[in-house]
């Protein structure tokens, strides 16, 4: 995403860092299943991380690229999907209930 050259908001540009493969994590940190299934936050940032491995595979193919959105308002979006031509598509992947998802959906309206 471009900023608007005169935006008063700052955008964040330090990278963010996604597994590849985050079954390697969770053997590394010996997480079971079960372990996930009880710690919905902790099963978010690994289905995060298969999300992203996932779009960046569609976006590759569409000659594009993901990217996270943060401010320094803290305000955030979990991906862009920014394609050669200009098109672009704002991504949320949220798990863990209806206010998470209303969490992302808001997020979404207030970006578009």
């Amino acid at each position: 995403m471009e900023p608007k050259l005169r935006s008063k908001t700052a955008l964040i540009t330090t990278p963010t860092r996604h597994f590849v493969d985050a079954s390697i994590a969770a053997g590394s940190l010996k997480i079971s299943p079960e372990d996930l299934l009880n710690g919905p936050k902790t099963f978010g940032f690994f289905f995060e991380d298969m999300i992203i491995r996932d779009l960046s595979v569609y976006a590759q193919y569409l000659s594009g690229q993901i990217e996270h959105y943060r401010d320094s308002n803290g305000f955030e979006c979990g991906a862009v999907m920014r394609l050669d031509n200009g098109k672009y598509a704002l991504i949320e992947a949220k798990l863990g209930g209806e206010g998470f998802i209303n969490e992302g959906r808001n997020n979404l309206l207030f970006l578009s």
